[in-house]
């Protein structure tokens, strides 16, 4: 397990949370890899109880499998988890990005533009294994943009098997989707600047835009078949 840095003001349970989630959505922890709560509070120099509620919040986000008299165990991906997170995404974002076309102001532009260089910057110097952070920062702010915080987090929660199954594309290093993803942001970004096309199909857009990591899947359940449960 690797243990991150602790953030000032952090809880154990919220430290506890923060560093189990990095290392089950990162693959560190591995699917059906035994969570034993008296050697993690160990390593995280904490005591069992905040590592026991960071176990439980976790249970509610499909990554770990706790059940009663038994061995909590990290959770198998689940391949119905992966497409409703694509659905969640799909729906959400069609709506948020309409939306945050008649609530962006300057502060927000000017983060995505500085995203988008970030970006370019990853591209360029070949840093492709620091895009995904860098894309989810950029669909993050269109949210914030969009006032739509909350709507962020539940993504963020109910797409937790999606996020693992882009990490596996990291560690397979299959970043062909890069570029055109690169360039479907700058779309974004000037749609969010301009307006969006009466004729412009955003559905199908975002639809689109997702369906680079969906392309994926076949290839890794072939590659790590003993990764996932149907």
């Amino acid at each position: 397990m690797k243990i991150e840095v602790r953030n000032p003001g952090e809880s154990h349970a919220e430290f506890a949370y923060r560093v189990l989630r990095s290392n089950i959505l990162t693959l560190n922890m591995k699917p059906g890899m035994v969570i034993n709560e008296k050697e993690i509070a160990a390593q995280l120099k904490i005591s069992r109880t905040p590592v026991h509620e960071a176990v439980l919040k976790l249970k509610y986000e499909f990554l770990i499998d706790v059940r009663a008299r038994k061995e909590s165990k990290v959770s198998y991906i689940d391949v119905d988890l992966i497409n409703e997170g694509f659905f969640l995404r799909r729906t959400l974002e069609t709506a948020v990005l309409k939306a945050a076309i008649h609530q962006i102001g300057p502060d927000t532009r000017k983060k995505l533009l500085d995203n988008l260089k970030e970006q370019r910057e990853i591209i360029e110097q070949n840093r492709l294994d620091e895009f995904l952070e860098c894309d989810d920062r950029f669909h993050q702010l269109i949210y914030l943009a969009a006032n739509k915080p909350l709507s962020f987090e539940v993504v963020h929660q109910m797409g937790s098997h999606l996020t693992r199954m882009r990490y596996l594309i990291r560690i397979l290093r299959s970043y062909e989707f890069i570029p055109d993803s690169y360039r479907e942001h700058e779309q974004i970004v000037h749609m969010l600047t301009f307006g969006i096309p009466a004729e412009f199909d955003v559905a199908s857009f975002v639809a689109n835009h997702i369906k680079g990591f969906q392309n994926y899947l076949p290839n890794i359940e072939k590659e790590y078949k003993e990764y996932f449960r149907y």
